[in-house]
């Protein structure tokens, strides 16, 4: 049995027993820095993550550890010395943990200039990429933010009026046992976003309110709830308030678009939109994988995911993580299905 193996025992035994992080350090350093090598992956090789996105992610991801910060340090060595560089100062990284042959990057006035042109360039393509991304159909000032358990029970009395409703939750991107920090629900002329970060560290958070929210909403039989991926969401979410239980569990009338859709692919393929049909062979099928490859052929465009592999703890929230849960609530599960359904 390797390393990697006896990790992975380690983590399952601590998910059953509900152990402490401080009895198995060792494995919580080895998941950290898995984490840490993924973000780097993501930003550097998929370019998946833009530069807001990163220097909110690099901070939590390496927190408080010089462990986590050394790590950062040799890996950017590597592929980036002005960041390496950069974050060595920051951290103040003791000389004797710098790699080998790590020396300060100093930027030359060629590059300052490179750096412009390159900005430059960035700002284009942003610009092209706008463009070429599904945008929220509902209007912005259409978005409700919740941070109170007031506006909690006053959106069960909107939304109980409901007949269907999109659902869609988002959780930090690190961390074995991540809570949930935004639950989203839309109806079809709004947009709840509930601050779970906050509520659950509200003074007035208790077993009651949760097991309300969680009756009204998803155990209400008269109202459709619309998702994709929706076990896992309400796996997480099940972990993320006071006295709810397994949350999958309880949930009554629902539809998992994901699933929906791979049925409909596997059974009834002429049921797909003509676009699909007509791609023959130059559609690859990867093309049609995942929640971006099916906003494309619900809507049209793929949806832009640099906000979902992002900082859901830090508030406020950015704007474009407000559009982004929109997007997945109101357009993906309300729009799409309405529209094809």
């Amino acid at each position: 049995m390797n390393s990697k193996n006896v990790a992975n025992m380690v983590t399952r035994l601590a998910k059953r027993f509900e152990l402490d992080e401080e009895t198995h350090p060792e494995t919580i350093l080895r998941q950290q820095v898995g984490s840490l090598r993924y973000l780097i992956h993501k930003k550097y090789n998929e370019r998946s993550i833009d530069n807001e996105n990163w220097e909110e992610l690099v901070e939590v991801a390496v927190a408080n550890s010089l462990d986590l910060q050394v790590e950062l340090i040799q890996q950017l060595h590597c592929i980036d010395e002005e960041a390496a560089s950069k974050y060595a100062e920051i951290y103040a990284i003791p000389e004797e943990r710098l790699p080998y042959n790590f020396s300060p990057y100093v930027k030359s006035d060629s590059s300052s200039q490179a750096e412009t042109e390159t900005n430059e360039i960035a700002c284009d393509i942003q610009d092209k990429f706008n463009t070429e991304f599904y945008s929220l159909t509902m209007p912005f000032e259409n978005i409700h933010w919740i941070c109170s358990w007031e506006g909690v029970h006053e959106f069960l009395g909107i939304v109980s009026k409901s007949t269907v409703v999109g659902v869609d939750i988002e959780w930090p991107p690190f961390g074995t046992l991540a809570k949930a920090t935004v639950l989203q629900i839309a109806t079809h002329d709004k947009i709840f976003l509930l601050d779970i970060f906050s509520l659950r560290e509200d003074k007035s958070c208790s077993v009651i309110n949760s097991q309300q929210l969680i009756g009204d909403l998803f155990g209400n039989r008269h109202i459709l709830k619309l998702g994709y991926g929706l076990k896992e969401d309400l796996h997480v979410l099940s972990r993320s308030l006071p006295g709810i239980g397994d949350v999958s569990k309880s949930i009554v009338n629902w539809i998992d678009i994901k699933n929906l859709w791979s049925n409909i692919e596997t059974k009834y393929p002429s049921f797909l939109p003509p676009a699909v049909l007509n791609d023959g062979d130059t559609c690859s099928q990867e093309t049609h994988k995942g929640l971006s490859g099916l906003v494309k052929l619900l809507l049209g465009l793929p949806l832009d995911k640099k906000e979902q592999f992002s900082d859901w703890q830090k508030r406020p929230l950015r704007t474009s993580q407000f559009i982004y849960a929109g997007k997945l609530s109101y357009d993906l599960n309300m729009h799409s299905y309405t529209q094809y359904f």
